[in-house]
């Protein structure tokens, strides 16, 4: 499906079939609800194909790593090379954290990492790690599987099937559709 068929389809469910009136909030509206959905959680990594990625090349400096380059919305997960067989003092476990339980760690000593454990929180485009004791003496590679950020300058003739799974973008279409229609009813 095209663009400009999903966004026709839009507003011919809000009775602007010829995009006169409510092409521009139909867009709007259209990737609102495609974000919605991944923040909501109900996506399969199939439904995203084109923005599902992976970053095998963390390196913390000084315990912070730059995702500016990386261009992320959602990071996923992030882990140890999954190839590398550890010896089991040399053992890792990636936790991402929220900051807000980063913020309780120097009051609560149990919060704080494990000597195998690599804590991981983000602010803003930074991913900054905790490490225990042992963490630091991990060599390998980490991982970082993430939904990328939507290029929101698609063309009128660009296949957005390419990029999302069809289930996803029926479900956006009548999300936004819902959307327009209460706001325009206004």
């Amino acid at each position: 499906m095209t663009y400009s068929e999903i966004i026709t389809d839009i507003c011919a469910r809000v009775n602007d079939p010829l995009k006169e009136r409510l092409d521009d909030r139909a867009k709007d509206h259209f990737i609102s609800a495609i974000y919605g959905i991944i923040d909501s959680g109900e996506y399969e990594l199939d439904d995203i194909p084109a923005y599902y990625k992976v970053n095998q090349n963390l390196s913390f400096t000084d315990n912070e790593y730059s995702i500016t380059g990386d261009n992320v919305y959602h990071i996923l997960e992030v882990f140890p090379d999954p190839t590398i067989e550890l010896a089991a003092d040399d053992r890792l476990r990636i936790e991402m954290k929220d900051i807000n339980i980063i913020g309780k760690m120097a009051n609560n000593p149990e919060l704080r990492p494990a000597a195998e454990d690599m804590f991981v929180y983000r602010v803003g485009n930074t991913l900054y790690s905790i490490d225990g004791d042992n963490a630091s003496d991990y060599t390998g590679d980490i991982y970082m599987t993430y939904i990328e950020n939507f290029d929101n300058d698609w063309n009128d003739s660009d296949d957005l099937s390419e990029k999302f799974s069809n289930k996803i973008i029926k479900r956006a279409i009548n999300i936004a559709s819902v959307a327009l229609l209460k706001e325009d009813s206004l």
